[in-house]
């Protein structure tokens, strides 16, 4: 059987067998000898089509935090070109996993895993990036999901175990529940019990027996060892009984809506346990899959940055700061600028994220100019826009990464309008980038 193809990946960026440069763009280099170009164009139009269904989102692509929201309309890879010597991998904001029977590829952040694992421990409030904890081979997406794992149920435990009706079987003196007719008929009660069927609110149920045994298969994982008592915790609820993988990997999602968040803790125990980061299950060519969107994931960073500063943001996607798009419809989507900071005195500040490559030769693209001045002209009828501007992530080896100063005219109003960078350190040093991009923001 022949191995799949391994193809590496950035996001934001062009990739090819040879590299160079394309229309003003770096094309990197594919460490590979060949390509076969079809299967991978097909692969892609099918990727691209599940990224529109909703039900293959819903397993595979990975969110975080209250506010969080995928809303990129971004291919995960855009085969560009006619055959194997002419044609480039074009990647967007989307990075993550995939695994086929011709490929497997994996896309990471052009800034770094360093960059990436930060990002998601500042997000998850955690105050330092712990020490990688493997799981497989795939090295950096094996981490991710053990941390999102343990994320996910660190933030379902505060709302306590999840106790669930269980089904017992239990010799008792007086009925419960349901008699057990043919057990009664061979005994006819000679000891004076009766064998019952009941239900029981019970901590020992389904769900407490698949974290416990999802712990027991990654208790070696330096990941977890802050987690000994809630490992403890949940083993005493099974009373120390080890469920069967099948039984674990048939585990329902809770109905409840109190601990409703167990329920990413249940998914994402099933694709430890298969070792595998999600289960596509139609006939799909994709056999797993583990994808999140990092526009979100670095706008929601950005947010916390600035409340940690002391910054009074408004609420995410506030109706009365929302924008129809003319469907005339309840389920309109709305467009909302990523950050609004509230200055006072009817005073606001209008900024947009953007995670990708700022064009230091042409400037902002018409689509996001555009975008950020009908936020800027909505806002202006009711509050007093004292400043606007666009972020992005640049690294420290560029040489321009300080604001690029600007304005724009809305309704005779001169209004400053600025480029402003979240500088990416080399040296890991993030303390000092946000505090660096707090000052100039507060400038």
């Amino acid at each position: 059987m022949v191995k799949p193809t391994k193809i590496d990946l950035q996001d934001n960026s062009l990739h090819n067998l040879q590299g160079g440069v394309w229309n003003q763009r770096q094309v990197d280099k594919l460490d590979l000898k060949r390509l076969e170009f079809e299967k991978l164009r097909v692969l892609s139009e099918e990727l691209n089509a599940k990224l529109h269904d909703k039900s293959f989102l819903e397993k595979n692509l990975h969110l975080f935090g209250e506010n969080y929201e995928h809303n990129t309309d971004d291919d995960l890879i855009k085969v560009l070109g006619w055959n194997e010597s002419n044609y480039m991998i074009e990647t967007g904001n989307l990075v993550g996993y995939v695994s086929t029977n011709n490929f497997k590829i994996t896309i990471s952040s052009r800034f770094g895993n360093d960059f990436l694992k930060y990002l998601l421990c500042y997000t998850e409030g955690l105050l330092e990036v712990p020490e990688t904890g493997k799981i497989g081979n795939d090295g950096m997406y094996d981490w991710i999901m053990l941390f999102l794992w343990k994320s996910a149920l660190q933030r379902a435990y505060r709302l306590g175990i999840p106790k669930q009706y269980v089904l017992q079987h239990e010799k008792l003196f007086t009925v419960k529940g349901n008699v057990d007719v043919l057990n009664y008929a061979v005994n006819k009660g000679k000891d004076g019990k009766t064998l019952c069927h009941f239900y029981q609110y019970d901590y020992n149920n389904p769900v407490t027996q698949l974290i416990s045994y999802t712990f027991s298969k990654i208790e070696n994982k330096s990941l977890i060892k802050d987690c000994i008592q809630l490992k403890n915790t949940f083993d005493t609820c099974v009373e120390g009984k080890k469920s069967s993988l099948s039984a674990c990997l048939n585990t329902r999602p809770i109905s409840n809506p109190y601990y409703s968040e167990y329920n990413k803790v249940i998914s994402l125990s099933k694709n430890i346990l298969r070792k595998r980061f999600g289960d596509i299950t139609d006939s799909s060519n994709i056999s797993s899959a583990f994808l999140f969107d990092m526009s979100m994931l670095f706008e929601y960073f950005i947010r916390k940055v600035l409340i940690s500063g002391g910054f009074a943001l408004f609420q995410k996607n506030d109706d009365s700061m929302t924008i129809s798009r003319g469907l005339g419809k309840d389920d309109d989507y709305h467009l909302y600028p990523d950050i609004i900071i509230d200055k006072g005195d009817n005073k606001i500040e209008v900024y947009d994220v953007k995670y990708k490559h700022f064009d230091f030769k042409y400037g902002v693209k018409r689509e996001d100019l555009f975008q950020l001045h009908t936020y800027v002209s909505y806002l202006s009828k009711d509050y007093n826009v004292v400043k606007c501007g666009l972020i992005y992530p640049q690294s420290k080896k560029n040489n321009c990464v300080v604001p690029i100063n600007n304005h724009i005219w809305i309704n005779k109003n001169q209004i400053p309008f600025n480029i402003l960078f979240f500088n990416i350190p080399e040296d890991n040093n993030y303390p000092e980038s946000i505090q660096g991009f707090q000052t100039i923001i507060n400038q």
